[in-house]
C-alpha cells in the first residue's frame, strides 16, 4: 500500500508555520532552516512508500526550539543528505 504525496503537506505549512504535536508552538515557515536537523528521508526511500512521490521533495525532521519534540515536513531538496540521515 503507498499513500498520496499530495495529502502529505500540512495544512499549516501552507498558511506559513508548522506546528509542533508536542508543545503546539507555532514554527514560522521563514524558521524552519533555523531548527536542529535530526533526520532526513530522501526521495530514493519516499518514492518506495508514496505514489507521486517527486525527486526533488524530502522529508526533513527538527526539533522543536521550544520543547525539543521532532516536527517533520516535507521539503524541497536544496543540498545534499546529512550523514547518517
Amino acid at each position: 500500500m503507498t499513500a498520496n504525496a499530495n495529502f502529505l503537506v500540512p495544512r499549516d505549512a501552507r498558511a506559513g508555520f508548522r506546528t509542533c504535536g508536542d508543545c503546539g508552538a507555532r514554527i514560522p515557515n521563514d524558521a524552519w532552516t533555523s531548527l536542529v536537523l535530526s533526520k532526513r528521508i530522501e526521495a530514493a526511500e519516499l518514492s518506495a512508500i508514496v505514489s507521486g512521490w517527486h525527486d526533488h521533495d524530502c522529508i526533513e525532521v527538527r526539533s522543536c526550539r521550544r520543547c525539543g519534540g521532532l516536527v517533520a515536513a516535507k521539503q524541497r531538496v536544496t543540498s545534499k543528505p546529512i550523514a547518517g540521515g
